[in-house]
């Protein structure tokens, strides 16, 4: 790769939790790589973390869904000492549909956070229709608008296995981060819940949602992608439903599951809906389904008496990922964002901290530590819980 601008860049990561899968697929992972490449620093923060040393230091800010007093605060310091920054989002954060378990949150800060938004440098993205429904909602006052694609993790050694010959006869998976509507997957996933040899292993809050309509359903709770990951190669003959509705906001979403789905060797069953059906090559490298229960019922009882036919499927969209969907695309795409804040960016280098802001770096490095102490010991206590009888 050719070095942005003249100099090395100090590259500031914030995100409420820096260590959580999305921080890692949107900031860490593709600037880790760039950084590597390029000779740039990458320093990583959550929100609760970061310190205005920690924003004197950088060249450029890439702040990921800057929700909240604390990312509001820490926006506000950044554009009081002229550091350049790139707002990450990858939701249509401004438009939260009432399904999701985040929409009284988001729809009471939304007017807030489009302020937010067109103080940024650059904006980034992972998908085009986001990057469009952002534009109308910020009219002429937006900033540049760039598509920064998510990208696949590597093809898992081990794969899941499909076998006609081993039991089950089917896993069917379901996976989410967030409430979805599963209205019109429920009765297919009752019916075949029903046939002898297919069981349902769902991830996540839909886990809860199918039990509550009355499908037999191995819970597990959310997890990190190497986890995730793990899960999905450990299963014996399962078949990925990926349902999402019409709605605007669905149709801004990343089709990451599915990826996901393809590295681990799991075939899978998606709506045919954006973004499934700019990605999804039906029949080959999956299935586009209509919303409609007797249509997903059919897919996944159509793939589940082949094996071969499974197999065939994820072994062309482990090759499609592969091809169109890997990291270097997206560190390829942040390279173009550096480039266009760059020339204010190469002019700053850093920021000298006042006696006034040293001594509340202070207080602050106090405060992060208690509150990372005091979410070790909540994260303990779940687990403890979890396992107990």
């Amino acid at each position: 790769m050719t070095p942005v601008g003249t100099a090395a860049l100090r590259l500031l990561a914030l995100s409420a939790d820096i260590d959580s899968t999305i921080a890692a697929i949107r900031l860490l992972e593709p600037l880790g790589a760039l950084a590597l490449a390029q000779g740039h620093l990458l320093r990583a923060r959550s929100f609760h973390q970061a310190t205005r040393a920690d924003l004197a230091w950088a060249d450029v800010a890439i702040v990921q869904r800057p929700t909240g007093v604390r990312a509001q605060r820490l926006v506000e310091r950044l554009c009081a000492i002229g550091t350049p920054w790139v707002c990450d989002l990858d939701d249509l954060l401004t438009d939260v549909p009432a399904f999701s378990t985040h929409h009284t949150a988001l729809r009471d800060g939304a007017q807030a956070l489009v302020g937010t938004l067109r103080r940024a440098s650059a904006i980034t993205v992972p998908v085009a229709p986001l990057a469009q429904a952002l534009e109308r909602r910020l009219g002429s006052a937006g900033p540049p608008m760039h598509t920064v694609p998510n990208h696949a993790p590597p093809l898992r050694a081990q794969q899941a296995v499909h076998d006609d010959s081993v039991a089950p006869r089917a896993t069917l998976v379901v996976a989410s981060s967030d409430t979805v509507r599963v209205d019109f997957i429920v009765p297919a996933l009752r019916a075949l819940a029903r046939e002898p040899g297919f069981q349902v292993l769902a991830i996540g809050p839909i886990a809860a949602t199918l039990a509550a309509a009355g499908i037999a359903v191995q819970p597990r709770p959310l997890m990190a992608r190497a986890a995730f990951l793990d899960l999905l190669v450990a299963c014996v003959n399962p078949i990925g439903w990926i349902p999402l509705d019409d709605s605007l906001f669905s149709q801004c979403k990343s089709p990451i599951k599915f990826f996901d789905y393809a590295v681990a060797g799991v075939p899978a069953l998606c709506s045919r809906v954006s973004p499934y059906i700019e990605v999804v090559d039906d029949g080959r490298t999956g299935r586009l389904i209509e919303n409609d229960p007797l249509l997903w019922q059919a897919a996944a009882l159509e793939l589940a008496h082949s094996a071969a036919k499974r197999a065939a499927m994820v072994q062309a969209a482990a090759a499609a990922v592969a091809e169109h969907h890997n990291l270097a695309l997206s560190v390829m795409c942040w390279q173009a964002v550096l480039s266009s804040v760059d020339r204010a960016a190469s002019a700053r280098h850093g920021h000298s901290l006042s006696m006034v802001d040293r001594l509340f770096d202070v207080g602050e490095r106090t405060f992060a530590r208690l509150r990372d102490l005091n979410r070790s010991r909540m994260r303990r206590r779940q687990k403890s819980q979890t396992k107990a009888p």
